[in-house]
């Protein structure tokens, strides 16, 4: 942890500071154009804090966030492959390792201000945390009913917290892995983003964010235990430990 925060302190602070406030940004202007514009692009009806995290889990945080942190990642990690780093490793699953941990500060530290940042955004642009008990809500106009069994404030943001969590380091997974054979930060994130691609818009593998994601499913059936809380997790542990598994040692003189 010190030595993540001493070197974006040294090195990434302007960095920092700007993708910070890029998040800001990208989830009020979504929240404002999807939820509380006149021309909106979702549903008609008056939006709450509920439908703001809904909506970010579903577009703003996979679409707009997530490129940021993935480069953000990439580079505050390109130092765990130099040399000099590299030769005081015993051996390779250790330096693997390594980069996982620190993925997972990383991690951390986005999904608390992520979450953070919807919450608040939310509630000022809103000042309602839950309306769908109403006829004028967005959740009346999903099921067509009022919803009066909605899920607690609470299970909400944990919901959301680990989904975002999961995404990012899946994705970062990914990003790391092939980028540690095929010695490109560049392919690691396209690859990344075609895994996202092929099972968030197409559906084809339903394994990752598309069966987890807080979609307009909530407004029917609320927050599933399984699939929205213990699979994410599930699914983080089992990337570490397969991507471990299958790490091999590679020529780390070249140039990452």
């Amino acid at each position: 942890m010190k030595k993540i925060l001493n070197r974006v302190a040294i090195n990434e602070i302007s960095l920092t500071v700007s993708y910070l406030i890029v998040i800001i940004v990208l989830v009020t202007m979504e929240t404002y154009i999807r939820l509380l514009t006149p021309g909106k692009v979702l549903m008609k009806g008056v939006a709450c804090i509920y439908d703001v995290i809904i909506n970010s889990d579903i577009y703003t945080v996979p679409l707009f966030i997530i490129p940021f942190i993935l480069y953000y990642i990439i580079n505050i990690l390109k130092n765990e492959f130099n040399i000099m780093r590299v030769v005081r490793k015993i051996n390779v699953k250790q330096i693997w390792v390594g980069c996982i941990k620190e993925l997972l500060i990383l991690d951390i530290i986005f999904t608390i201000y992520i979450t953070s940042v919807t919450i608040i955004s939310g509630l000022i642009s809103t000042g309602i945390i839950c309306n769908w008990s109403e006829e004028n809500s967005f959740g009346y106009n999903v099921v067509g009913k009022p919803i009066y069994n909605y899920p607690s404030f609470v299970s909400m943001i944990i919901a959301y917290a680990i989904s975002i969590f999961c995404l990012i380091f899946v994705l970062g997974v990914i990003t790391l892995f092939v980028w540690w054979y095929l010695k490109s930060s560049v392919a690691g994130f396209i690859v990344a983003y075609i895994v996202l691609f092929i099972d968030g818009v197409v559906h084809v593998i339903n394994v990752f964010y598309s069966r987890y994601i807080m979609s307009f499913r909530v407004y029917k059936t609320g927050i599933d235990i399984f699939d929205q809380i213990i699979y994410p997790i599930c699914l983080c542990i089992i990337m570490f430990v397969i991507s471990t598994l299958l790490i091999k040692r590679r020529d780390f003189l070249d140039k990452l």
